[in-house]
């Protein structure tokens, strides 16, 4: 099926109305729901180009990339934030005073550093619960040293 540039251009404005894409693979599915077109990828790439709107695919990747291109699009997360850890905590908790808990905190950080994680307070809430029950007085104060030591 040939498609009609004006066509293709209306569905593109209208597309990024709605915000930016972050791939060329965005722009192809979104092009394909919008005009229910059954093109190959490298097909819509080609006539996307023709019109100078330039997206990141995996081909641009063996190249170097301009001074002004956007690096971000290829960023890598170092750190997959955690909120509600899977499994027991990795240290136990020895205490409620503050600086025992700054310890624990330290400890648990850089244990989740090696594996690429980084605990938020909560994730340190959700585990202090392995050592307080909850609701207790002891729960409620680890809670708020966590809050105040990671500013949640």
């Amino acid at each position: 099926m040939d498609i009609d540039r004006s066509e293709l251009e209306m569905v593109i404005e209208l597309i990024e109305e709605d915000g930016p894409l972050d791939s060329l693979t965005d722009l192809y599915y979104a092009i394909n729901d919008a005009m229910s077109l059954d093109v190959s990828h490298a097909t819509l790439k080609n006539r996307i180009d023709k019109w100078g709107i330039s997206l990141k695919t995996k081909a641009s990747r063996g190249r170097k990339p301009d001074a002004e291109e956007d690096l971000s699009l290829y960023a890598v997360p170092r750190e997959l934030p955690i909120h509600t850890p899977a499994g027991a905590c990795p240290y136990k908790l020895k205490g409620i005073d503050s600086e025992t808990v700054a310890e624990w905190v330290k400890k648990v950080q850089a244990f989740g550093a090696e594996k690429g994680l980084r605990y938020l307070a909560p994730a340190f809430i959700y585990f202090s619960r392995e050592f307080y029950e909850i609701f207790s007085d002891e729960y409620e104060t680890v809670k708020s040293h966590v809050r105040a030591l990671l500013k949640a």
